[in-house]
């Protein structure tokens, strides 16, 4: 049973980095697949078309390199100015020519590897302020990267199926921790075939499947006809993040 945690607490950053390294040359490969494509086509993901997806994660990779800077130096910069600017970012970068963009999420792969590899060991400790308020130690940014990389890996086209074990079971994880304090999510137990169980509120559903797939349809990557619950339905979710 995990831990009732209400702030997730990622895997350590040893851990992370091999993931991180595998996950980031899967999605690089299935980027530099699509240069005959076009990329005003819509994604997975409602009111963005692929331009916007691959805009994002290249931007992700520069906002967090700013953390990485901020451990580094002890100058405050913060992922983003604004909401408003991260927003726009996205949807100026969508418009470019395909290739450009597709250079863009390749070169911002390699900034933020750089950028984690230039910083010293007592710079991990140092604490910085994520998008969403949280502050942390600079050494999990990397899994937020890690996670950024394998979830939209997953709206271009690939499958939690694909992934080590070990990396979806501290996605699941870290998705149940996220939304066990917030508001509007149903009360679940979740069993998974292997072996865990977590609950999420007052649980009033049983919902029982595979990590990958409970996975997937949490973060509202599939409708979860995988599962199986009691239940004449699956309760509806809210975003996960």
């Amino acid at each position: 049973m995990s831990a009732g945690l209400s702030t997730p607490v990622p895997p350590d950053r040893s851990i992370v980095q091999p993931f991180l390294e595998t996950e980031t040359e899967r999605l690089l490969a299935t980027v530099g697949a699509l240069r005959r494509t076009d990329l005003t086509e819509d994604s997975s993901l409602p009111g963005w078309t692929l331009g916007h997806l691959l805009t994002h994660v290249a931007r992700n990779a520069d906002a967090l390199c700013n953390l990485l800077q901020w451990a580094h130096t002890g100058i405050e910069s913060p992922m983003y100015s604004s909401r408003q600017q991260r927003n726009d970012d996205i949807d100026r970068g969508a418009t470019r020519p395909g290739d450009v963009v597709i250079a863009d999420v390749i070169d911002s792969a390699a900034r933020f590897r750089a950028a984690a590899d230039g910083l010293a060991p007592a710079d991990w400790t140092r604490e910085v302020v994520t998008a969403q308020g949280r502050t942390i130690p600079a050494a999990q940014v990397p899994w937020l990267r890690l996670r950024e990389v394998a979830i939209h890996h997953v709206d271009l086209g690939a499958s939690f199926d694909d992934m080590a074990p070990g990396l979806v079971a501290a996605l699941l994880d870290d998705v149940v921790n996220s939304v066990r304090t917030k508001s509007g999510w149903p009360g679940v137990r979740i069993e998974t075939t292997e072996g865990d169980s977590f609950d999420i509120g007052s649980p009033t559903v049983d919902i029982k499947g595979a990590q990958a797939h409970l996975l997937a349809w949490l973060t509202g990557r599939s409708p979860g006809r995988e599962l199986v619950t009691p239940s004449e339905r699956l309760p509806d979710l809210p975003a996960w993040l």
